[in-house]
């Protein structure tokens, strides 16, 4: 009964100070393109990030692995070379917390 006591008063302790309240920090992002096949030089490609986790809104900062970037949250990337790319979506939410998640494009010709 002591023991029970004495755990009631810590939570009841730990509310009065405001620590009863849990912020989810963890922010989950994915990439996914449109078309998500067949991706092919010169023709658009539409990058969206979806954010999870954290408090909205989120920040966006986009690297298409061939040396463009951009602040735009859902963006329009044409390749105009065949290859493979690493797009990086980076940034934060509205708490500044970060997140980042990179996935590979595979451009055909």
């Amino acid at each position: 009964m002591r023991h029970l006591v004495l755990m009631l008063s810590f939570l009841l302790m730990l509310g009065l100070m405001g620590l009863d309240r849990v912020e989810a920090t963890h922010i989950i992002a994915t990439i996914s393109t449109s078309p998500s096949t067949d991706i092919t030089v010169n023709k658009p490609l539409v990058f969206t990030g979806t954010q999870s986790g954290g408090t909205s809104p989120y920040t966006c900062n986009w690297d298409f692995g061939d040396g463009e970037t951009t602040d735009v949250c859902s963006p329009t990337k044409t390749y105009t070379r065949a290859g493979g790319y690493t797009v990086t979506l980076s940034g934060t939410d509205v708490t500044a917390h970060a997140y980042s998640t990179t996935k590979l494009v595979d451009v055909g010709s």
